[in-house]
């Protein structure tokens, strides 16, 4: 049982052990009645950076899930609603005055894709800015994951924003695929659809299966499970319509086959849903 402190040092001292990734040492503090979760640093660190910069998938989510870690770095419902109404041409604000690196800018950085999943669910903005104008976006073009940059696509983030340099995420990219990625969002203009011109109200999302862009109308964006283990729907995930559509017809399939009870007839249509590359429920194979 930890013997009790001053909370200052306690929150310096939960924050060391985020910072070394001392899972056991953090979990410990986390304990403690008066401890603060979002303790910040001088230097503007706090648990919850430490932790999804290190990966620590366990730490990250009671940070999130127990403790609220998230809600300090989340902009309420109304300054929202302005920023979606503003003008978007109108000139940026001044990065080093309102920029900051959120956990989000560190996870995607660092190639933590299931942690940028957790941070996306909580309400992180991948469009926050660093004290450079970097958004998540430059930030995961730059560490050259892929991962992290096609879950940007699928969530319909712009490619083209510049930071205070005027670099794009394609001007930082490190890895040809990331770099041909980013060419192919920018290059295709319309929706492969409806044929609808993308621009800045009708943006263009990244379909995991058949890895083409679409508008909002022609594809669906949800969170699935990740794994058959896991114990909630965390992994965002984007589909065309007719994709979703094949989807759900193999599903169907799949538990209409298991309805009858029989290897055989489950084996033979499994057999057949796996060539047809369509990302079924993972708790349902």
């Amino acid at each position: 049982e930890m013997v009790e402190m001053d909370p200052e040092v306690a929150n310096q001292n939960l924050l060391q052990a985020c910072k070394d990734n001392d899972e056991e040492t953090a979990l410990e503090y986390l304990e403690g009645k008066e401890i603060n979760a979002s303790y910040e640093s001088e230097d503007k660190w706090t648990p919850l950076s430490w932790v999804c910069c290190n990966g620590n998938d366990k730490l990250a989510h009671i940070l999130l899930k127990e403790h609220g870690a998230a809600s300090m770095y989340i902009k309420d419902k109304e300054e929202k609603e302005e920023e979606e109404d503003s003008d978007p041409f109108k000139k940026p604000e001044d990065a080093k005055e309102v920029g900051r690196y959120t956990p989000l800018h560190w996870a995607s950085y660092k190639g933590h894709f299931r942690i940028v999943w957790l941070l996306l669910k909580e309400g992180l903005s991948p469009l926050d800015i660093d004290v450079f104008g970097n958004t998540a976006v430059h930030q995961a073009a730059a560490s050259g994951n892929l991962p992290v940059l096609e879950c940007y696509l699928s969530r319909g983030v712009d490619m083209e924003l510049k930071n205070s340099r005027g670099h794009t995420a394609y001007d930082l990219a490190t890895t040809k695929e990331v770099k041909d990625i980013i060419n192919e969002a920018i290059a295709t203009e319309r929706c492969v659809s409806c044929h609808s011109v993308f621009d800045f109200k009708n943006i263009r999302y990244y379909c995991i299966t058949c890895k083409r862009f679409y508008c909002t109308k022609c594809s669906n964006t949800l969170w699935e499970y990740d794994t058959a283990e896991s114990e909630h729907q965390e992994k965002p995930v984007c589909r065309c319509n007719s994709c979703d559509d094949k989807k759900k017809k193999g599903e169907r399939s799949m538990k209409e086959a298991m309805d009858t009870m029989n290897f055989e007839t489950v084996d033979e249509v499994l057999s057949e849903l796996r060539t047809k590359n369509l990302d079924l429920d993972v708790k349902l194979m």
